[in-house]
């Protein structure tokens, strides 16, 4: 019964160690996909990195640019793209798309970050305790006059990570 746990253990940390990998990348898509949208856009109107991004990023965008806007800046970059020839009528109303997109972005990278980071953590554990139940596959210990497998604790102590991540889903 004991390998069986460990094997459940090491399985579990395997599976989760891809999972990971994969949403990492679906993670990071989003906000790819974004900067690639925003770059051709001004490669389109001509408009200066320096100009769009107090525009699109209200106050501040914590991945790109660590101090806030202040609103001098703001309406700098407001008149610089006014006064683009290129960009005229329905194209203004694509910085308000942009900025949206922005805090969307945002809102997802914010949500999933515990979740994601709590994974990460979940995944080293389950490798732990699956390295370390391969060691105390026989050992057992006496509660309550009850002789139970050593390997049963760390199987209990991968059920409570996976109830305080279904709880922090909710």
């Amino acid at each position: 019964m004991s390998l069986d746990i460990t094997s459940l253990l090491l399985g579990s940390a395997f599976a989760l160690f891809l999972t990971l990998l994969a949403w990492g990348d679906q993670i990071r898509n989003p906000r790819k996909e974004v900067t690639e949208l925003e770059e051709r856009f001004r490669t389109e109107f001509n408009i200066d990195k320096k100009v769009l991004n107090p525009l699109l990023r209200k106050s501040y965008d914590t991945l790109n640019c660590p101090k806030k806007y202040s609103f001098l800046e703001q309406t700098r970059s407001m008149i610089s793209v006014l006064e683009n020839k290129k960009l005229k009528g329905d194209n203004i109303k694509l910085l308000n798309i942009f900025r949206k997109l922005h805090d969307i972005r945002k809102d997802l990278e914010k949500k999933y970050k515990f979740r994601y980071i709590f994974s990460i953590w979940f995944c080293v554990v389950l490798f732990i305790l699956g390295i370390i139940s391969l060691f105390t596959a026989e050992s057992s210990f006496t509660l309550a006059k009850i002789n139970l497998p050593i390997n049963l604790i760390f199987l209990c102590i991968a059920i409570i990570f996976i109830t305080i991540y279904i709880i922090s889903n909710r």
